[in-house]
């Protein structure tokens, strides 16, 4: 729409058509050399985040696993907390009594252990 000459009428008035088939097969293998530059970087990204991704996730995974409370026999993740220290498993098949303190399994009972010990 616009009538003023751009680059590539300049070219093509001087030097012919020839010349500006040479500079976009120049530009184009800079261009495509450039999107291809381009595209590999995204994907090293992408692989580097889903690197990231699995790395945060087993560290979460790994501190939860220690900062939950274990049964020492069963392993079930203790949660109920009633301000004594002598516990009792929640899991039916278990109930082992255990010191809360430093997670002995006191077998029947865990509170003259942590009277006596803790």
């Amino acid at each position: 729409m616009c009538k003023t000459p751009s680059a590539l009428n300049m070219i093509d008035a001087v030097l012919g058509k020839g010349a500006i088939i040479a500079v976009e097969e120049k530009l184009r293998g800079k261009v495509e050399f450039q999107c291809q530059e381009q595209i590999l970087r995204k994907k090293v990204s992408r692989s580097n985040a889903t690197d990231m991704n699995v790395r945060a996730r087993k560290l979460f995974n790994d501190l939860a696993n220690k900062l939950n409370l274990r049964c020492p026999r069963c392993e079930a993740v203790f949660h109920d907390y009633d301000g004594c220290n002598a516990l009792t498993c929640a899991d039916p098949g278990c109930r082992a009594k255990f010191c809360a303190i430093c997670l002995k399994d006191c077998g029947s009972d865990a509170h003259q252990h942590v009277q006596d010990t803790h």
